[in-house]
């Protein structure tokens, strides 16, 4: 590859300061891996369905994405920030458009590291921690994924599981142009550990640390401005991040997947850098405004009704006399006194007793 990688999207519209996003400066793919990426082929989404995405900024012009992998640590890319200092980037989380991003969606950064051994040319080692100043707020619904601690590395992830790429990178690869709204779209494990063979990559694939995932046909990748973004599969219905998003030759090109950080193999370099590689991803969560009782963690998942009982605990009150409502909101439904979630995303139910009325905010991510 010759491009860092992107996900190919929407064409960023009337953001002056947005065009240059995925500039030059990020390659893409090439027969020697050198490129960013985007996603390609994907589809917009809301961040309720990836709360653990992060949006990166690089001297004012560059795209990456990163993953929430505790409150206040985020995993990229090294590329993105190899010879970059601190004070060049920004970071936000909570948004699902570039262009909504704000002072009181915006991360400070306190320092990054990046992979020592990391290798320009052959994208080898491409990891970086980008270390926030304080911990993520509540408010911003932004969700840990978790890693995948209790997986066997030589074998997992198999040939033929499916994983979703998403971020805000180019969509068109004609066009360099960042995706003003967040990407994402399913892509194939091509290649288990210990599998040589990546589309026709020939030996730049390095099986032992990267992970060769999209689809042989073409038409579905990551792209320039995706770089650092999460390469996520679920286990036993928890969010995993199994890869980043690293390079790939040219987008979205049949014989040329995209190359992921293998996050397995670097389990043991993550601990020494301070990440608790066994914390579990967040879950689903209930805020009650104007209360700092925001972003707390539920069990509630998709397809599954919840009693009245529930809402009336995290609204704290006893269920016994309370009542419930389900005012607005696509993740669920009303059942009687009960609320059935029905797709990821948010919805507004408020529970009342006597006189006393507790409005909740519920956050349900894609499971």
């Amino acid at each position: 590859m010759s491009n860092p990688r992107r996900v190919l999207g929407s064409a960023l519209a009337g953001l002056l300061a947005l065009l240059a996003l995925v500039g030059t400066s990020a390659p893409a793919h090439a027969t020697t891996p050198s490129g960013l990426p985007r996603v390609v082929g994907g589809v917009d989404v809301a961040i309720d369905n990836a709360p653990w995405q992060v949006l990166f900024i690089i001297d004012s012009k560059r795209v990456c994405g990163g993953a929430v992998v505790s409150p206040s640590q985020v995993l990229s890319a090294a590329h993105c920030f190899a010879d970059v200092p601190t004070s060049s980037v920004e970071a936000w989380a909570g948004v699902s458009r570039l262009s909504e991003r704000s002072a009181t969606s915006q991360l400070a950064i306190s320092a990054i590291t990046v992979h020592p051994n990391f290798d320009a040319t052959t994208f080898v080692n491409d990891l970086a921690i980008v270390t926030l100043a304080r911990e993520i707020p509540a408010r911003l619904g932004a969700l840990v994924i978790a890693l995948p601690s209790s997986e066997d590395p030589t074998s997992w992830p198999s040939a033929g599981s499916t994983a979703i790429i998403s971020g805000w990178g180019e969509t068109d690869p004609a066009s360099p142009v960042a995706s003003d709204v967040l990407q994402a779209a399913t892509v194939q494990v091509l290649a288990g550990p210990g599998d040589v063979i990546c589309g026709d990559y020939g030996a730049t694939y390095v099986d032992s640390s990267q992970i060769c995932a999209g689809a042989l046909e073409g038409g579905v990748d990551a792209c320039q401005g995706d770089s650092g973004g999460p390469l996520m599969m679920y286990r036993n219905g928890e969010p995993v991040l199994a890869g980043v998003s690293s390079t790939g030759f040219e987008c979205a090109a049949a014989g040329y997947p995209g190359l992921y950080v293998r996050t397995t193999s670097y389990l043991p370099w993550l601990e020494e850098n301070g990440v608790n590689t066994t914390l579990a991803g967040g879950g689903s969560t209930v805020s009650i405004p104007g209360t700092d009782r925001e972003g707390v963690l539920a069990p509630f998942r998709v397809g599954v009704t919840y009693p009245r009982a529930d809402f009336a605990s995290y609204a704290g009150m006893s269920a016994a006399k309370s009542r419930l409502k389900v005012t607005s909101g696509k993740a669920c439904r009303q059942v009687k006194q009960s609320v059935r979630i029905v797709a990821p995303g948010k919805c507004f139910v408020t529970v009342s007793k006597g006189r006393r009325s507790v409005p909740l905010i519920l956050t349900v991510y894609a499971s």
